[in-house]
Formats: structure tokens, sequence, C-alpha cells
């Protein structure tokens, strides 16, 4: 459900269906199902943090492919300006790696003091991540109300926080269209709550192929979107 709620957000940003009316409902759509993507990654991390037997190795998978994401990422993105140094850590396999250390680092110590400070260095380690602070909090707050209520709450602050965020930029945005459309994908966090809540806990058919497939589709669906995007526009 990630991958395709991502595969169907990143068709909307590639081809830009927030710029014009006559593709604003497939926008509209193409917004509410990308809110799925990360609280689904996001609980999962915290999930592969619980039980992984290896969390070194977890560590050198999200760190490989967050570096072999960084060009696809900024191609996708940021092609109207050159490649620099704040594109290195840009796409979400660095904010990825960032929530599983701080969980890591979080969970060595039981000082209340090192726990705000690990939460806080890791987040603005991502400050240039996609999704960047609000990612790395919203691990964490799976991470620390790992039940139901948490995730209830969690989600609903998050839907408040981007409803809010919505309501700003259509003040002061002259697309005034998309960003009332914005205004509906906030929903999308409360949707992908009431889909974490109903999670039953055990790990679904996983054998390597899919593992590393889920990891690979990430750059690899954003190159096939590139070259789509090369040859026909």
């Amino acid at each position: 459900m990630a991958v395709s709620a991502m595969l169907i957000n990143h068709i909307g940003i590639l081809f830009e269906w927030g710029q014009g009316t006559q593709m604003l409902p497939f926008f509209a759509i193409s917004e509410f199902v990308g809110r799925f993507t990360f609280p689904i990654m996001a609980y999962l991390l915290v999930e592969g943090c619980h039980y992984s037997k290896n969390l070194k190795k977890y560590v050198l998978r999200l760190t490989t492919f967050w570096i072999i994401s960084i060009y696809p990422f900024y191609l996708l993105h940021n092609q109207d300006y050159s490649f620099s140094i704040t594109d290195v850590p840009n796409n979400i396999f660095f904010t990825l790696l960032m929530g599983l250390l701080m969980m890591i680092y979080y969970g060595k110590t039981k000082n209340s003091v090192l726990h705000f400070f690990i939460v806080i260095l890791f987040a603005a380690f991502s400050i240039l991540s996609d999704w960047n602070v609000v990612g790395v909090l919203l691990i964490w707050a799976l991470y620390k109300f790992h039940n139901d209520k948490g995730i209830k709450i969690t989600m609903l602050v998050y839907f408040v926080l981007f409803e809010v965020l919505s309501i700003i930029g259509l003040l002061y945005s002259t697309n005034t269209l998309a960003y009332i459309v914005e205004l509906i994908s906030p929903f999308g966090f409360l949707a992908v709550g009431y889909i974490l809540l109903h999670y039953n806990g055990k790990r679904g058919y996983s054998p390597n192929w899919v593992k590393w497939g889920f990891y690979a589709f990430y750059p690899v669906h954003i190159i096939v979107l590139e070259v789509i995007r090369y040859l026909i526009l």
C-alpha cells in the first residue's frame, strides 16, 4: 500500500497535476493517498527496530538506498537548479535512517534529558530531507507511544498540523485551487491511522526478493518516471 500511494503521489508531482484545473481531481487523489506513504513506512520502521535481529544491517540497508536514491530524487523534485551539497540528505531513506538511529540511541538511555536532545538532534539532521523534521518526530511519536491510543493522537496531531500549513499556504499562494485541494490531503492522515489501527502485528509474505524489491522500488520508480517525462514532455 505504501509503495502504491508513493507511486501515485510522485506521478502527480512529476506531471504537475496541481498546475491545471483539468487535472485537479487527480491531484487531489494523489495528494490524499500520498499522506499514506510516510506514516506506514514510519510505523514499519518502528516495528523493524523492535524486532530486527541485526540493527547494524538495517542501518546499512537504509544508508545504501539513501545514497542510491540521492540523484533520482533530485531529478524528480529539483531539476530547475544545479545539484548541490544540500541535495545529499534529500530523500525518504535519509529521514528513515535518522529515525532509526534516533530510536537506537534513544533506547540506550533512560535519561529524559538525553532523550530530548537525541530526538532534537536527529530531527535537526533531517531538516533538508524528504519529510524532514516532522518525519523524524512522527517516527519518535510512533516509537514512544506504540499503541492504539498513540496512533490515534499522532495521526490527529499531524492532520491538524498539515491542515494549518495548508490554510497558511492558501492565504499566501497565487495557485488558489491547488491549495484548496491541499486542504483535502491531510485527511489522508486520518485514513492511514484507521489502517494502522487494524494492522494485526503479523508479518506478511516477505521473502528476500520482496524485502529488497521494496527498497529498490523507490529509486527505480523515480528513474522510470523521469525517463517517461523525458520521452513525452
